[in-house]
């Protein structure tokens, strides 16, 4: 059996493999939170909810309507980002676990895979021949929305984060990870933000 053969035959293998997983960082080291005065020392009523569940995810193509077949991850990105936010939430404000007037909730209501090749078909054929890597996208995203009253005033806003890079098709296990860890700095920055502009300097 010649490479190219062998080439074709573990790249066939990894698609109809078992679940992959993503080992996804809980560090919040990435995270740099915004410049300003410091937050209220008020008792905040904070919630997080999630609207997806951890387990097995199937890769999305670059449309976002068709999922790539024959290949499956596994993933805890629920679990990790809520003790994310848990955690900075707790840095941040005095949490009160009673009903309080000053409420924060934060709602992660989806979250993607999504990869594609950025060669052709007919190059696709010639590289998996020639036993070479292809090229391909990956992408993390995830859709949330933060609700906040404090004041007397209620807001929300809705917030669509992404992370990409570029990636063979041999790492791009690797590269979906990469991507999440970004991404999931990221949910925290924006969030740090929006708080800092809208709860912690309002009226």
């Amino acid at each position: 059996m010649n490479n190219a053969v062998k080439m074709i035959l573990i790249y066939t293998l990894f698609l109809a493999g078992c679940a992959i997983n993503l080992p996804i960082s809980n560090s919040m080291s990435e995270f740099k939170p915004a410049e300003g005065k410091a937050a209220p020392e008020i008792n905040v009523s904070y919630t997080c909810k999630t609207q997806f569940k951890d387990g097995k995810i199937v890769p999305m193509r670059s449309n976002e309507e068709d999922y790539v077949s024959g290949i499956v991850f596994e993933h805890n990105e629920s679990e990790i980002l809520t003790n994310m936010l848990n955690k900075y939430m707790s840095s941040k404000y005095r949490l009160d676990e009673t009903e309080s007037e000053n409420k924060i909730t934060i709602i992660l209501k989806d979250f993607r895979l999504i990869q594609y090749s950025k060669d052709s078909a007919d190059m696709e054929f010639v590289k998996l021949y020639l036993g070479r890597a292809l090229d391909m996208q990956s992408i993390a995203k995830i859709m949330l929305q933060v609700q906040i009253k404090n004041n007397g005033n209620t807001s929300k806003e809705n917030f669509i984060i992404t992370s990409q890079s570029p990636a063979s098709n041999y790492f791009i296990g690797e590269a979906h990870t990469e991507n999440i860890d970004k991404m999931n700095a990221e949910v925290l920055e924006k969030i740090d933000d929006y708080l800092t502009d809208n709860f912690d300097n309002a009226e």
